[in-house]
């Protein structure tokens, strides 16, 4: 099961590292922006669009994911291995929420709040290790998972609701309201592509899965149109 898990999270982890890492260049226009501009609108209308950018390219990244997990699982294994899909989409939800304030991870370096991220960091391996216990102890490796992926979220939500209490609101509600529907669709996405492959041959099964991930992309582009991405886009080019 370790194994499995190291998989899971190898696939998870360097994924979002494509994503984040990119997202590094707001640590010196943050520090810049925070050094000559006295308008804290135009920091804050940055925050909010870094917030953005980032919660969709990773949204629509992980649910790609999604649905891929059983195609992965024969690509890697040789065969349909749900430990490894488990395992990877829990991670899949820990992740995301703990990706969804990377960007405030990030400000934070450009502004010197770097204490709060330490706290995050400390909340994160102290939740692990209750969560990662207490659950591993009922459920095994499932509950150890659950355990981290609980962890993950704590740590996201402790460092989201400092930023909106005692810096800025981004628009977390507003955000999670935007995504809650795609939140929901994906899971029985994925659940669809997994029986595919079950009881279908492989070229049907790849038909159904281009279908899905056509499906999940026109759910992503209202999505995108509803945060202004075009327009933001264009801005910027």
């Amino acid at each position: 099961s370790l194994g499995f898990y190291e998989m899971a999270n190898k696939l998870i982890l360097q994924t979002r590292n494509i994503i984040v890492e990119s997202a590094r260049i707001v640590v010196p226009v943050t520090a810049k922006n925070n050094a000559t501009e006295n308008d804290p609108n135009i920091h804050f209308t940055f925050v909010q669009n870094t917030m953005n950018i980032t919660s969709f390219s990773l949204f629509y990244i992980f649910s790609l994911i999604a649905i891929f997990l059983p195609l992965i699982s024969i690509f890697w294994h040789g065969s349909l291995n749900f430990t490894f899909i488990y395992f990877a989409f829990i991670l899949l939800v820990g992740w995301f929420f703990s990706s969804f304030n990377a960007p405030i991870f990030l400000i934070n370096l450009g502004t010197g709040h770097v204490r709060q991220n330490l706290y995050t960091y400390i909340i994160m391996a102290a939740t692990s290790i209750i969560f990662g216990n207490v659950l591993g102890y009922f459920f095994m490796d499932l509950g150890v998972t659950f355990g981290v992926a609980l962890s993950l979220i704590f740590s996201a939500l402790y460092l989201g609701s400092w930023y909106k209490n005692n810096i800025f609101d981004p628009g977390f509600s507003r955000l999670l309201d935007i995504y809650k529907s795609v939140i929901i669709i994906t899971p029985i996405l994925s659940i669809i592509s997994i029986y595919s492959v079950i009881h279908l041959d492989l070229i049907t099964s790849l038909i159904v899965i281009s279908f899905l991930v056509g499906a999940i992309s026109i759910f992503c582009y209202t999505i995108f149109r509803k945060l202004n991405l075009m327009s933001l886009i264009l801005k910027n080019v």
